[in-house]
């Protein structure tokens, strides 16, 4: 009996650290598949507690000007929350989002060419500031220079 309550005690300290046990390397993975023929970047893990209004989260990255980004975003399925994802520029004006409030719609998969190089700043926040647990991918695609297409391939 003692042994059974050591047990339960142990197990109940324990679910603040494992709350948020899918926001690990296997939504990494699920979400990089979405990347497809794009190189990754970098990936951020996002979890947050239901707030009134939403908590926001901010990371900056650097971009570069006629590069392809692709953004995957993959939530967790024991979690109400949606990921909503926008992207800032230099100037603080957003550039890109996975929301489309028109459609009150989120996009898993966000393509973006970058116009500038420089700091950018990506905001992530769940919809109606549910909780959430969510993984967000970055990837690449290196526009080829036309010299370098013409070249013959052996």
């Amino acid at each position: 009996m003692i042994r059974r309550s050591i047990y339960v005690l142990f197990s109940l300290a324990m679910i603040p650290f494992f709350g948020y046990g899918q926001c690990n390397e296997e939504l990494v993975n699920k979400s990089a598949e979405l990347l497809k023929d794009y190189t990754y970047i970098k990936d951020i893990k996002v979890s947050m507690r239901q707030s009134n209004p939403p908590t926001t989260q901010r990371y900056s990255i650097i971009l570069s000007r006629g590069t392809r980004y692709r953004i995957t975003t993959i939530n967790a399925e024991e979690y109400s929350g949606e990921l909503v994802l926008k992207i800032f520029g230099q100037k603080g004006i957003m550039v890109v989002s996975n929301y489309n409030p028109v459609k009150d719609k989120i996009y898993k998969v966000l393509d973006y060419t970058c116009k500038s190089s420089g700091q950018y700043f990506i905001e992530v926040s769940f919809k109606d500031g549910r909780e959430g647990c969510a993984v967000c991918v970055i990837g690449f695609h290196q526009k080829i220079p036309a010299w370098l297409e013409k070249l013959p391939m052996d």
